[in-house]
């Protein structure tokens, strides 16, 4: 992997202290010897929910509108007719895949 300096040139960088060596085995840690930070206790309550919520929830980017002021034209939600299709897709020229031909 290399890494760009700002003048353009670049340095190579190998650093691979972190991968095991071929014949390494990896050691394995049991279960109960791993901290969980999470109280099981009231890791699944109504009242976790609402702080986890209250915490994500950006309040400075909520609107009060729902379209922000806009318009709907109209026949903006419609299916457009066939009259309204391009005279090749009417014709049979455009709009079919070459298998179904």
């Amino acid at each position: 992997m290399s890494a760009q300096n700002v003048d353009g040139s670049y340095n190579e960088q190998n650093d691979s202290s972190y991968a095991t060596k071929r014949n390494e085995q990896v050691p394995v840690v049991k279960d109960s010897d791993i901290e969980d930070p999470i109280d099981a206790n009231t890791a699944d309550s109504d009242a976790q929910l609402e702080r986890d919520d209250r915490e994500a929830i950006d309040k400075d980017n909520v609107i009060n509108q729902r379209t922000r002021g806009a318009k709907v034209g109209k026949g903006a939600y419609a299916d457009p007719d066939e009259d309204d299709l391009p005279s090749e897709v009417l014709d049979g020229n455009n709009g079919r895949s070459a298998v179904s031909q």
